[in-house]
């Protein structure tokens, strides 16, 4: 806007519900090479985190808010979330109940 460069601080962030579920995913996954699963696909409950060079780049979530927007949050902070958190069966940074 007026010729003026500035440099734009955003995390990526989508969402929507579809036949009364809650879709969710936030971050920039291209590259990932591995993700973890917390939870089921079959039980239509699950976070799938994604990962690069051992640092969560990305997450995807099905009806599991708040935690895709906690990442969110963590990602616009500057916060790396590492393998191991990632892998941890604790799940309460996420402020999730136990899958």
């Amino acid at each position: 806007m007026l010729h003026k460069e500035v440099e734009l601080n955003t995390v990526p962030f989508y969402w929507t519900v579809l036949l009364g579920r809650t879709i969710r995913y936030a971050g920039y996954g291209e590259g990932y090479t591995e993700f973890v699963l917390k939870g089921k696909f079959e039980n239509m409950k699950f976070l799938a985190l994604y990962l690069k060079n051992a640092e969560v780049v990305a997450v995807a979530g099905l009806n599991v808010e708040p935690a895709v927007s906690v990442v969110a949050e963590r990602f616009a902070e500057g916060r790396v979330i590492t393998k191991a958190e990632a892998e941890s069966d604790d799940l309460s940074w996420l402020k999730l109940d136990p899958m």
